[in-house]
């Protein structure tokens, strides 16, 4: 992979955050609104910005699709610190990306439905908005076992020049312990426990973003040192590739051919 692609992928957890935030922005949604709404302020609310709801919507879905990039390049760094060994915390950050992503999917598709028909019975509607914002906020484990999976894997790393700088893995010990906040929002409709409050929504969003950045940056670090170590490593072995297929003897064709 040429030196770009690597840096487009290292940097999507990023453009991710930029197509996520764009969509809450048009939608009016940042902050999000109130879990304290009534069905009727629900279904107002879906009824005005009906199109521009659906409009987050398809933000999330690109963002979902888009986030598999990122994961898929941090977990090709872990790779390399777990060379010679099995790849336990490789597969357990691609496999909490995986779903971290789907959940993206999710969330996106509830309030497309919500939007979809908001002249429905406006429990309904309300109902649909609820599941939505407790998709998008409650499952925090998938973000906390990925960054634990990096902390513990980038912490593992001996080596004498180490992929990841060691506060990386520090950092994400950090914001492991911080996106769990997010499941308090099961208890509360108003105050700092709502959605919409401190514990459940600025606390991991920002660690999020964060992380993200931190992330992003590191990773675009190892590539690029990745990319020039496999530089001469990598034409040696494609003109030793192309060496066999020119030696390489031809088979013998059966007899009658």
């Amino acid at each position: 992979m040429n030196r770009q692609l690597r840096a487009v992928c290292a940097w999507s957890g990023v453009i991710t955050l930029v197509f996520m935030f764009a969509g809450m922005v048009v939608a009016g949604w940042l902050p999000v609104p109130s879990p304290d709404m009534t069905s009727a302020e629900v279904v107002e609310m879906y009824v005005e910005k009906r199109d521009r709801i659906r409009f987050f919507s398809m933000m999330n879905l690109i963002a979902a699709g888009w986030s598999m990039l990122w994961f898929a390049a941090i977990s090709a760094q872990l790779r390399r610190i777990e060379s010679g060994r099995s790849p336990m915390w490789t597969y357990v950050q691609l496999g909490a990306g995986i779903a971290s992503s789907f959940l993206f999917c999710v969330q996106a598709i509830t309030w497309t439905v919500a939007a979809f028909r908001p002249e429905r019975d406006p429990e309904i509607t309300q109902a649909f908005n609820d599941m939505a914002f407790l998709w998008f906020l409650m499952p925090f484990v998938f973000a906390t076992v990925g960054a634990l999976a990096i902390a513990c894997c980038i912490l593992e790393d001996k080596s004498a020049d180490p992929v990841y700088p060691r506060w990386v893995g520090y950092a994400n010990l950090y914001f492991a312990i911080g996106f769990p906040m997010a499941m308090f929002t099961t208890y509360a409709k108003t105050g700092p426990f709502a959605w919409d409050g401190l514990w459940p929504w600025w606390i991991p969003v920002i660690d999020y973003t964060l992380w993200s950045i931190v992330m992003s940056w590191a990773t675009h670090r190892a590539s690029n040192r990745q990319h020039d170590e496999e530089g001469a490593a990598t034409a040696i072995d494609m003109a030793y590739a192309l060496r066999v297929a020119v030696l390489a003897p031809r088979a013998p064709k059966p007899p009658g051919s």
